[in-house]
């Protein structure tokens, strides 16, 4: 859990763009699945609609706080059994003293496995549903513009830094549709102001 927050910015990234990638929202209506001459596309770059969005910065927010609260449980526990251990090796051995207090040792190191195993599954459920949140209201945002604006296709557009790029980035080439789109096929930012719309009337409810 103590990944860098860029890392775990990449991280949750990709985890989003691999939710993005089944969507049949971001795909050719099933209407009309002759290929035509002339369709109406349209690109959205995730990454900047993410980075913003409102929606998107309460849930790093939300994460950061929920993440150091695990980790000061978890501190918690390791500072107690720290105090044990330092009793445990000043008891003279075996007696009844240092039997209780090998005991009492033990029984907060199960402790201490069992609760970090539960807020772990606590934390990843949390991820994993956030996520799915914010991409379902995307989906809905992205969906109704298309059918307002007549647009037929949506395609997913994946910026990259060729010259910052690292090895954990390049999962991003993996789930890049377009690598190029002229600029007045990005409807981005349209895109983004109608995400962030929607946090504000969701917020105000």
């Amino acid at each position: 859990m103590n990944f860098s927050r860029g890392k775990i910015q990449r991280i949750l990234f990709s985890l989003f763009f691999i939710m993005c990638l089944s969507s049949p929202r971001f795909a050719l209506s099933e209407s009309n699945p002759e290929i035509r001459a002339s369709i109406r596309i349209a690109v959205v770059d995730l990454r900047y609609v993410m980075e913003n969005s409102y929606v998107w910065e309460n849930f790093m927010q939300e994460r950061q706080t929920r993440e150091q609260e695990f980790h000061d449980i978890m501190q918690g526990y390791r500072n107690r059994l720290s105090i044990l251990e330092i009793e445990y090796e000043n008891l003279p051995p075996g007696t009844d003293r240092t039997v209780k207090k090998r005991e009492e040792m033990e029984s907060l190191e199960q402790e201490y496995r069992q609760r970090q195993e539960e807020l772990s599954d606590s934390f990843n459920r949390y991820l994993l549903e956030s996520l799915s949140g914010i991409y379902n209201d995307l989906e809905g945002v992205i969906a109704s513009y298309a059918e307002e604006n007549g647009i037929e296709l949506v395609l997913k557009k994946q910026q990259v830094n060729w010259a910052e790029i690292k090895m954990e980035d390049l999962g991003v080439l993996q789930t890049a549709d377009v690598l190029f789109a002229a600029s007045d096929l990005d409807i981005s930012a349209e895109i983004t102001d109608l995400l962030n719309e929607l946090y504000d009337a969701e917020d105000i409810d």
